[in-house]
C-alpha cells in the first residue's frame, strides 16, 4: 500500500509543470496556464507573484495574504516592482495613473485652475524632475454648501463621478465592453469584452464575469485591450 502511494505521488508529480512543482497549488487549478514563456518570466512559481501559502492544502489557508492581482498599484511594489522597479515608478507617475490630464483640462475649463497641472488621482511626487512639475495634490472633495473657489469646484464632483472611472489604480467600470483589471494588469493581461475565462483553470467557473481570457501576461498588446477604457471620443473615458 505505502508502494502504491509513493508511485501515485510519483506520478502526481511528473504531470506538475515546473514553474509550480515545489507549490500544491495545482492540486486545485489544474490546467491552469503558465503565465508567461521566457528564460525568466516563464520560470516565475505561483507565490513569485500572487503570495499565498504554497504549502497549504486547504483553500482558505493557501489564499492568506494572497494577492488576486498582484498588478493592482496598491501591492505592485511586493510583486511586479521587485523585478521591474523602474517600470512602476514610471507607471505609478503616469497619466494612466494620476489622470491629471483630464483633471487639469477639466478644471481649467470650468475656471477652477489655470494652466498647470495641480491635481491627480491621489497625491504623487517626482522630486527629481528636471521639467515639469515636481509634485500632485490629491484631488480635492467637492461641498455644495461652501463656497466654490479652486479648491471646492462641481468639477472635482464631475471628475470623480464620471471621467475619473478609467485611471489603473481602479478596476474600471467592470461591465461588457469595459472589463479589465488594475494597475499594471490593466494593460498588460487580456480580456474580452465579455469579462470570462476562456481558459482550462478547472479551478475557476466558467461564464462568471470580470476574469480575464487567460492566465497570461504580455507586453504585445492589441488595441481591443485600450478600448476598454479608451473608447469615449478623443480620451479616455
Amino acid at each position: 500500500m505505502n508502494r502504491f502511494v509513493l508511485i501515485l505521488v510519483a506520478l502526481v508529480a511528473l504531470a506538475v509543470p515546473g514553474w509550480a512543482a515545489q507549490e500544491k497549488c495545482l492540486t486545485c487549478h489544474q490546467g491552469i496556464e503558465k503565465i508567461a514563456d521566457g528564460p525568466v518570466m516563464g520560470k516565475l512559481s505561483c507565490t513569485g507573484c500572487h503570495k499565498g501559502n504554497p504549502d497549504a492544502a486547504d483553500k482558505q489557508q493557501a489564499h492568506a495574504g494572497m494577492y488576486a492581482n498582484p498588478g493592482d498599484l496598491r501591492v505592485a511594489a511586493k510583486t511586479c516592482g521587485t523585478c521591474h522597479p523602474k517600470d512602476l515608478e514610471n507607471a505609478m507617475r503616469s497619466l494612466h495613473a494620476t489622470s491629471a490630464g483630464k483633471i487639469s483640462g477639466t478644471r481649467y475649463a470650468w475656471g477652477a485652475q489655470g494652466r498647470e497641472g495641480i491635481y491627480a488621482n491621489q497625491a504623487v511626487g517626482n522630486p527629481g524632475a528636471k521639467k515639469g512639475v515636481k509634485a500632485l495634490k490629491g484631488l480635492p472633495s467637492y461641498d455644495p454648501k461652501k463656497p466654490e473657489g479652486p479648491d471646492n469646484s462641481p468639477a472635482d464632483d464631475y471628475l470623480r463621478n464620471q471621467c475619473l472611472r478609467c485611471h489603473i489604480w481602479n478596476g474600471g467600470a467592470q461591465q461588457d465592453g469595459d472589463y479589465r483589471a488594475s494597475g499594471c494588469a490593466a494593460c498588460h493581461v487580456l480580456y474580452s469584452d465579455a469579462g470570462v475565462y476562456e481558459g482550462n483553470d478547472k479551478a475557476i467557473t466558467k461564464g462568471e464575469k470580470g476574469r480575464p481570457r487567460f492566465h497570461r501576461i504580455t507586453t504585445r498588446i492589441p488595441v481591443d485591450q485600450c478600448l476598454h477604457c479608451h473608447n469615449r471620443g478623443a480620451g479616455p473615458g
